[in-house]
């Protein structure tokens, strides 16, 4: 039984189309393993809720009074992945730094 032999007839289409292909595998790995943006790189400081806390008031506190807070609160939120304000005793919040 004979193995079949390839002959290569065009030198620079086979290039090219092995540049495509380990291209698109590079760009996938990339993509895939790509580091979620955002909470990797910020250093935040961990509150502990207690009785009366409020996102509100936790944004003022940790705040220098240039921001809106109402962009602070939005960013806490958005931080920890809560979809509304409500906050319960024990919780732990992680606040962003300013």
């Amino acid at each position: 039984m004979m193995k079949k032999k390839y002959i290569l007839k065009n030198k620079k289409r086979f290039l090219i189309a092995i540049f495509l292909v380990l291209s698109v595998i590079i760009s996938t790995t990339l993509l895939v393993t790509k580091r979620p943006e955002g909470k990797g790189d910020i250093e935040f400081e961990q509150v502990v809720i207690h009785h009366g806390d409020t996102l509100w008031d936790i944004a003022v506190e940790k705040t220098d009074g240039t921001m809106d807070i109402r962009k602070v609160v939005y960013e806490i939120k958005k931080f920890n992945n809560l979809e509304t304000a409500d906050l319960y005793v024990g919780q732990v919040v992680k606040i962003p730094s300013f």
